[in-house]
């Protein structure tokens, strides 16, 4: 998000914090990308309500082992999950790409701290391909589909209230 409230993503098209789209464009199909490691991940934009830097995260206990704890958004105190932990991935330190997608889920924010971001994607129907078979039903619950937005790109896409759908009583 720039500073002025705005997620810029055309010179003539922006999507405003609340979600309304000026410019004439429409948001269906159009996904922020993001990194994990090696892979590229994506959630739909219209989830997204910022983009922060990385911050001191203050530790909550007996919080299932992927929320990291919470931290303070212009005053709203929220739950920052450890994407790679909860997506099963490799453990990594933050490094200076690593920022915090502030996401919401029926009116609550939550921080999804990813290793890097990239950039917006437009994707249509025909890019998308169903999560494949192979995949058992509780490696694939928090993968919506897989992206081929160009031959050469595949971009994860994530069932982002399945991400989110978590209580500290079912400890993850």
């Amino acid at each position: 998000m720039l500073s002025n409230g705005f997620v810029g993503f055309d010179d003539d098209a922006y999507v405003t914090e609340n979600g309304a789209v000026r410019g004439g464009l429409t948001l269906d199909g159009v996904r922020w990308a993001f990194a994990l490691g090696d892979e590229e991940y994506a959630i739909d934009i219209r989830r997204l309500r910022e983009i922060i830097r990385t911050r001191p995260i203050t530790e909550v206990p007996r919080a299932p082992a992927f929320v990291l704890g919470v931290i303070s958004v212009r005053g709203e105190v929220l739950p920052v999950i450890d994407l790679r932990q909860r997506l099963r991935r490799p453990r990594a330190a933050p490094g200076r790409g690593s920022r915090v997608l502030i996401v919401k889920r029926d009116g609550e924010a939550f921080g999804l701290l990813v290793d890097s971001v990239h950039d917006v994607v437009r994707l249509r129907d025909e890019d998308i391909e169903a999560t494949p078979a192979l995949l058992g039903a509780s490696d694939s619950e928090y993968i919506a589909g897989i992206a081929r937005p160009r031959p050469d790109r595949l971009v994860i896409l994530l069932a982002l209230d399945a991400v989110l759908g978590f209580s500290a009583r079912r400890g993850g």
